[in-house]
């Protein structure tokens, strides 16, 4: 038996087009534009169709077919599969002028898919081969190898009349064979030497029609793409929030009950009681703030990636926040201050989203500054991001907690030695919505001379509003 290549034929033609390596998405696209065209212009044809699994391809041949503009319809198969499931549902085998038409089991049959129109107005040759790379071996690269075609398009009608009996010598004979396919027989109309300019012109409306569909399919497959990303990094965030809050929860109260039963003991002295009802109370205090962090981060889901204000500019924001602080720093003896460039272009960041990392590096900073000290904050314009750094004159890090501080529930010995509050959230939360718009934070620090937390921005780049 002969191994019959539709596609080696077509490349043998002297006036065969070259073939182009597209997608499945594009393939689909064409063959889409082919089939409405037929169902939108009411055009009587004769279909030979051999197309991927899926029952998209069978409503559409059973649209057009409805119609009652169908010539006739043979739906090719090879012979391992059914003669319906080729085109994907099954459907035709009840209806009318829709022949099933079984192909030899060939190598090359297999991996080639086409779609022939022939009609007096318009004759077509749509001609896909899903290639074999016999070099590559891995399952990643022989999948991303399925996903596409070498498609050859064609208005021949000598190419397309090649084609087609290659097809009926490739057509292996059963007890269903129609008869008329056991014969010799030509067209009979005799196929148009090329399109006539309207067809040209409606078909090339049709398939940027589809292309707007499937850059709207592309473009929306994306954003759910990235919908689902973050979703499952916030699911990954509230994990470790969690497993980290059972911990930080677990000493408290470990604590307490340890209190409560030494103060049932009638043994204890009245110094050693008041002891043990200070350490309740500071425990207490504690599972408060702890408290008062989660509904902290229970507002944190409630900030919504609302759509990003392309007008938002840090040197309209950064005043109104500075200010919110401004007698706090005054209260503690601070000198609170800042420089924000105009003209920088705005960040890709929701407006709640920034103005509450901004809160967070801030209240953090004042924290841990002492009296005639002095925080500032600047903006610079760096690459593709604004950058924004918020420098304190404070108690500073040590190295080694440094890789620890955005660490949810973290509390650095600084602020367990001055016994400052703060559930140890702001830094963890300002880190996970700088990550979610693209942006990044990092810190450079000094024991007993300070710190400078630099956040770095995305450039917002969509279209400027006047």
């Amino acid at each position: 038996m002969n191994e019959s290549s539709l596609y080696q034929l077509t490349q043998k033609f002297a006036e065969s087009p070259s073939p182009i390596s597209v997608s499945s998405s594009t393939f689909k696209s064409v063959i889409e534009s082919l089939l409405d065209l037929l169902i939108e212009q009411h055009l009587e044809a004769t279909l030979w169709l051999k197309l991927p699994q899926g029952n998209y391809w069978s409503k559409k041949i059973e649209q057009y077919q409805q119609q009652g503009n169908a010539q006739h319809i043979y739906l090719c198969s090879i012979r391992k599969d059914s003669p319906t499931s080729s085109s994907g549902g099954g459907h035709h085998s009840s209806l009318t002028k829709v022949t099933p038409v079984v192909l030899e089991t060939s190598s090359h049959l297999k991996r080639e898919f086409f779609l022939i129109i022939l009609s007096p107005e318009l004759s077509t040759l749509v001609l896909a081969n899903k290639p074999v790379n016999k070099t590559e071996t891995s399952e990643q690269n022989n999948y991303q190898k399925s996903l596409f075609f070498n498609l050859m398009y064609s208005f021949n009608p000598a190419l397309i009349q090649k084609v087609l009996e290659q097809i009926k010598q490739s057509i292996t004979i059963t007890d269903t064979t129609p008869e008329e396919l056991l014969v010799e027989s030509n067209s009979s109309f005799s196929l148009p030497d090329y399109p006539r300019a309207n067809w040209i012109e409606k078909l090339l409306l049709k398939q940027i029609q589809q292309t707007e569909i499937l850059q709207s399919e592309s473009s929306l497959m994306v954003e759910n793409q990235s919908t689902i990303r973050l979703l499952n990094e916030s699911l990954l965030f509230k994990d470790e929030i969690l497993k980290n809050l059972a911990q930080e929860l677990s000493l408290p109260l470990t604590n307490m009950k340890t209190g409560l039963r030494l103060l049932e003991s009638m043994q204890s002295k009245r110094e050693q009681r008041q002891r043990y009802i200070s350490l309740l109370q500071r425990e207490c205090e504690r599972e408060t703030i702890i408290l008062s962090g989660l509904q902290e981060l229970v507002h944190l889901d409630q900030i919504s990636a609302v759509e990003i204000d392309p007008s938002l500019k840090l040197e309209d924001l950064i005043p109104g926040i500075v200010s919110t602080y401004q007698p706090l720093a005054e209260e503690k003896g601070i000198s609170l201050g800042y420089t924000i460039p105009t003209g920088f272009p705005p960040v890709s960041c929701p407006e709640n989203w920034l103005r509450q990392i901004i809160l967070s590096l801030l209240n953090n900073s004042l924290k841990f500054t002492g009296p005639n000290g002095r925080v500032f904050v600047q903006a610079f314009l760096k690459n593709e991001n604004v950058e924004l750094t918020i420098t304190d004159t404070g108690s500073g890090i040590e190295s080694s907690e440094i890789p620890l501080i955005f660490n949810s529930f973290y509390r650095g010995r600084n602020a367990i030695a001055e016994n400052l509050g703060g559930a140890g959230l702001g830094l963890t939360i300002a880190q996970h919505l700088l990550q979610r718009c693209g942006g990044s934070i990092s810190v450079t620090s000094q024991p007993g001379k300070g710190s400078t937390f630099t956040v770095s921005l995305p450039v917002f780049e969509g279209e400027m509003q006047e």
